[in-house]
């Protein structure tokens, strides 16, 4: 609902179709494309572009299945979101870590977070804050697709 507000988004089940697909992964097929093993997501997105319009649109988001495998999921929701982000076209990150694309990369120090320590302190109910798109990564999502209007 939250990406609803700036373009329309539609989950389909037929993967052929989709402009975006979403594939849990392990560590070796993550490696395989990152060089880190222990990174929570990556994705690839290929752009074709004809007479300054963009005719075709693939992204495919890899997350490491190794973030699912913890006791809590909010972790999970906030890779998810962040390169689906990247996926939407919002290539860099961000440096506020209450934005969805600040770079959280170390799997081990995020789950430390979950249990309430994140970059020095951050109680647990904050976390949840993480999950969520702030008012800065919706206004930059905004800012892309309306420019192209």
């Amino acid at each position: 609902n939250e990406y609803n507000k700036i373009l329309p988004i539609k989950e389909i089940s037929n993967k052929a179709k989709s402009d975006i697909t979403i594939n849990i992964v392990n560590a070796d097929t993550i490696f395989s494309i990152s060089g880190e093993k222990d990174k929570p997501g990556i994705n690839r997105t290929g752009i074709k572009v004809e007479n300054n319009k963009v005719i075709e649109f693939k992204s495919d988001i890899f997350l490491n299945q190794k973030i699912f495998n913890y006791p809590m999921s909010i972790y999970s929701s906030s890779t998810i979101n962040h390169e689906f982000l990247h996926a939407l076209g919002l290539c860099g990150h961000s440096t506020s870590m209450y934005d969805i694309l600040y770079p959280r990369t170390d799997v081990n120090v995020l789950y430390g977070a979950q249990v309430g320590l994140i970059r020095k302190t951050c109680e647990l109910k904050d976390f949840e804050k993480f999950k969520q798109l702030s008012h800065r990564d919706l206004n930059t999502l905004w800012l892309l697709y309306n420019h192209w209007k």
